[in-house]
C-alpha cells in the first residue's frame, strides 16, 4: 500500500509542476442553475467544476503539467478507488486534502473554500471564481479563461509570496472583527448589522467601500 507522498511521486512527471484542482459542491455553492446571477456573483468563466476540469487538463497537458483532482466530498457516493482520466489529471476520490496541498505547488479551485486551508499552509492559490478572497489581494485571480494558463504559471514561479501573506493576515483580522453574513437561523447570538458594520469599516477606512 502506497503513502500518499509515494502515490504522488509515481504519478507526478519528475520536476515538473503539479496542480492541486478542488472541486466544489456545484449544487449547494449558487453556481447551479447557471445564469447571469451565477456568472455575476460566483463564476464568470465555468458553469461546475466539471467544465473547469476539462479546461484545467487541456492547459496541463499542453504545459506538461500534472493536475491532482480531489472532488468535494460531496459529490462522491462510496467510491474510495483512485481512478486515472483524461490527459494529464490523476482524480483522487479519497485523500486527505492538506497532504495533498502540501504536496503541491499551487492549489486552483473555482469556489472551494480549501482556497483558505492552501493560504493558511503558506501555499499559492489560483481563484477562478469570486468568495471572500476576491479583493483580498492574497491570491492570484484568473477570472477570464484566456488569463487563466498565464496566472497558474505565474503561481508556480513566484509562489506565495510575503505581500501576499500580509494582505491574507490582514484579510483574516478584518473577517474576524466585521463578519457581515447572518443566516438569519435562531441562535443565542447575533452578527453586527451589515449597516452597522459597513459604517465602522467606512469611518476606518474609507477605500474600503470602494472594493466591497
Amino acid at each position: 500500500k502506497f503513502s500518499i507522498a509515494q502515490f504522488f511521486r509515481l504519478h507526478a512527471r519528475q520536476n515538473r509542476p503539479r496542480i492541486f484542482f478542488a472541486g466544489q459542491n456545484d449544487c449547494a455553492s449558487g453556481n447551479i442553475p447557471y445564469d447571469d446571477k451565477a456568472k455575476t456573483f460566483h463564476s464568470p468563466v465555468f458553469a461546475s467544476t466539471h467544465d473547469a476540469l476539462l479546461f484545467l487538463d487541456g492547459i496541463a497537458a499542453k504545459n506538461d503539467w500534472t493536475i491532482f483532482y480531489k472532488p468535494h466530498p460531496a459529490t462522491i457516493v462510496n467510491n474510495p478507488k483512485v481512478t486515472f482520466t483524461l490527459k494529464a489529471t490523476v482524480v483522487i476520490n479519497q485523500c486527505d486534502v492538506h497532504e495533498i496541498i502540501n504536496l503541491t505547488d499551487v492549489t486552483v479551485t473555482i469556489l472551494s473554500q480549501t482556497a483558505y486551508v492552501a493560504l493558511i499552509m503558506r501555499k499559492p492559490v489560483v481563484m477562478l471564481g469570486y468568495t471572500q478572497l476576491r479583493y483580498s489581494s492574497s491570491t492570484y485571480n484568473a477570472f477570464e479563461q484566456d488569463d487563466i494558463e498565464d496566472t497558474i504559471k505565474q503561481a508556480v514561479a513566484q509562489g506565495f509570496t510575503s505581500e501576499q501573506q500580509a494582505h491574507f493576515i490582514k484579510h483574516v483580522a478584518l473577517l474576524s472583527k466585521y463578519y457581515l453574513v447572518d443566516d438569519l437561523q435562531k441562535k443565542d447570538f447575533s452578527y453586527r448589522s451589515i449597516d452597522k458594520a459597513t459604517d465602522m469599516l467606512s469611518m476606518r477606512n474609507p477605500a474600503w467601500l470602494a472594493v466591497t
